[in-house]
């Protein structure tokens, strides 16, 4: 309802959200509603540009796109610490770090894993530190 709702869009709060409604979406199994979310937005500040970028890249990796994912996640999380915003900075370089593991490329996901998780850990996000976590434990093991 959200996202078929008129002028939602238009509304600043629509940009702030966009990647955290994608992410729960694609953890829903929803992709068709994560996909109405981007479908046709326009977006008209910097800070609405981030954050499709952000919501391009969960939804690459939710279509098993994981090297335009990978590519799109390091963008955005450029993107979101030039701006300062630290919790989507780290979603996306946790993203970042998930799609090199999918690649297999575990040693270039590990320092960039560590820097999701120092942010993670200053947030005091414990959900995101131990999904964090689970994906360094993988890729220390296939590193090794």
């Amino acid at each position: 309802e959200l996202a078929a709702a008129p002028d939602t869009r238009d509304n600043i709060y629509y940009a702030a959200l966009l990647p955290a409604l994608v992410r729960l979406a694609i953890t829903l199994g929803q992709l068709s509603i994560a996909d109405q979310f981007t479908a046709g937005y326009e977006p008209h500040t910097p800070y609405a540009h981030h954050a499709l970028v952000a919501a391009t890249a969960a939804l690459a990796e939710a279509r098993g796109d994981h090297q335009t994912a990978a590519d799109t996640y390091a963008d955005a999380a450029r993107r979101w610490e030039e701006f300062g915003v630290t919790p989507e900075h780290a979603h996306a370089l946790q993203g970042h770090g998930r799609c090199l593991i999918t690649l297999g490329h575990p040693s270039e996901a590990a320092p960039i894993l560590h820097h999701a998780r120092e942010l993670f850990d200053r947030l005091s996000a414990t959900p995101a530190l131990a999904e964090t976590d689970a994906l360094l434990q993988d890729a220390t093991a296939l590193s090794s």
